[in-house]
């Protein structure tokens, strides 16, 4: 049976079988936060079948390829979903790669719970973040909760959470799994975007953390587009990354084959506006970052 990757913006997961819901709703698997989108717009559903779109009676509707559908449509691999303003491109999983997901321990192996979209390994029937007690092996299966219940709290990963996270991409990284790395690494910044659209920032050191295996990722696979995505995820928290962070890239970011690029750039931008606010300790890693130029011209 094939198997295919859901991809939006920094995120890259598999799509589990059944149903995963898109829309602006926090009880969607996919929240995405824009006003042409519909609290639960659509659906991609996978089944023994194939990859299918299914539009939830949405008010914009969706477009594939350019082109707007209705009902429940068939997708394949490279399709462009576009709903709102946002694209969800989707891709099958490779021969190679799949055999790599085969062991759950020390593989991604997750998937996204149905009550607050946070990660889920293949041993977990009940979601960590909204069962904090819960073992793995239990049968019970979240009830939905609706969206007005489920606060900051729940849109953000638990503790717990984020460092099974860190460590399946540790032990990832360990194994030169790079894909399941970045892929780890992409669902954590991006739901620690999702965690400060709720007006709960993420704190230092969890940024630090995946911060630091971004880099380390990004070295060991001589891949400077994993440092533009930390630029970029930055640029777009509007904050400065870690101090640490920066002399891990002081250090390391020459062995990526890294050159200065837009999303750099465009950093540098939202922290000149930001300087005027700025603590001395944080005008020193504001011309840390800035000395970075040099290294990447």
């Amino acid at each position: 049976m094939s198997r295919y990757r859901i991809i939006y913006k920094n995120s890259n997961i598999e799509a589990p079988m059944g149903r995963f819901e898109i829309g602006r709703s926090e009880a969607c698997n996919l929240v995405l936060d824009d006003p042409g989108v519909s609290r639960l717009h659509a659906a991609i559903v996978r089944d023994e079948n194939g990859l299918f779109l299914e539009d939830l009676g949405s008010r914009n509707g969706c477009v594939v390829n350019g082109r707007h559908v209705s009902g429940r449509v068939a997708l394949a691999h490279g399709d462009e979903i576009t709903i709102g303003k946002q694209s969800i491109r989707i891709s099958t999983v490779v021969a190679s790669e799949a055999r790599s997901h085969t062991s759950a321990k020390n593989t991604m192996s997750l998937r996204v719970c149905p009550v607050c979209g946070d990660w889920m390994t293949a041993e977990d029937t009940l979601c960590r973040t909204c069962h904090p007690d819960a073992g793995a092996g239990e049968r019970d299966t979240p009830e939905p909760q609706p969206a007005s219940s489920l606060g900051a709290e729940a849109a953000a990963p638990s503790a717990t959470s984020r460092q099974m996270l860190l460590e399946l991409a540790s032990k990832a990284l360990g194994k030169k799994k790079y894909d399941e790395t970045s892929q780890l690494l992409s669902s954590m910044l991006e739901r620690f975007w999702a965690q400060a659209q709720e007006g709960v920032p993420p704190n230092e050191a969890d940024l630090l953390d995946v911060t630091e295996l971004v880099i380390a990722l990004a070295v060991a696979e001589k891949n400077p587009e994993h440092i533009s995505a930390l630029f970029a995820f930055y640029q777009r928290m509007r904050r400065l990354m870690p101090r640490k962070g920066v002399e891990a890239l002081y250090q390391d970011i020459r062995k990526t084959g890294y050159r200065v690029c837009p999303e750099m750039t465009r950093y540098l931008g939202v922290l000149a506006e930001l300087s005027r606010g700025f603590s001395p300790g944080d005008k020193f890693i504001h011309r840390r970052i800035e000395g970075l130029v040099g290294l990447c011209s």
